[in-house]
C-alpha cells in the first residue's frame, strides 16, 4: 500500500464500500445505479492529494466495473492535477469498455473542465 494514502474498508468493497482519506481529501465509493461505482469526494483535489486519489481510483477499477461516477458536489477545490487524474482514469476506463462520469461540479470546476477539455473525453452531468 502507498504510505501516502489509507484505504478503509477495502475488504468491504463487495458489500459496497471503499474509502480513502488523506490530509485534505476524503473519498467514499458505493455501488452506482449504472452498475459501476459512485465515488463521493470531500475536500481539496490538488497537487498534494491527486496522486493518492489516482492510486485509489486505479485500485477501484481493478476490483470492479470500468464505469465510475465521481460526485464533485462536496469538493471544495478542483485543481489541474485533479483534472489530469480524471482524464487518465477516464482513458483507462474507456480502454476497458467503460467511462468516468463527473457529477455536480460547481461553476468554477465547470469552467476549469471546459478550459481543459480534451475532445470531449470527460463526460460531465
Amino acid at each position: 500500500m502507498n504510505p501516502g494514502w489509507a484505504v478503509k474498508g477495502s475488504d468491504d468493497h463487495r458489500s459496497g464500500r471503499l474509502d480513502v482519506r488523506v490530509p485534505g481529501l476524503a473519498a467514499t465509493s458505493h455501488p452506482s445505479t449504472a452498475g459501476g461505482s459512485r465515488v463521493i469526494l470531500h475536500g481539496y483535489l490538488d497537487l498534494a492529494t491527486a496522486p493518492a486519489l489516482a492510486g485509489w481510483l486505479y485500485a477501484l477499477l481493478n476490483t470492479g466495473s470500468p464505469y465510475i461516477e465521481v460526485d464533485l458536489a462536496q469538493l471544495s477545490f478542483l485543481g489541474l492535477a485533479g483534472v489530469h487524474v480524471f482524464h487518465e482514469v477516464d482513458r483507462r476506463c474507456r480502454v476497458e469498455g467503460g467511462r468516468l462520469v463527473l457529477l455536480g461540479p460547481d461553476r468554477t470546476a465547470q469552467r476549469l473542465l471546459a478550459l481543459t477539455a480534451r475532445d470531449g473525453v470527460l463526460t460531465e452531468l
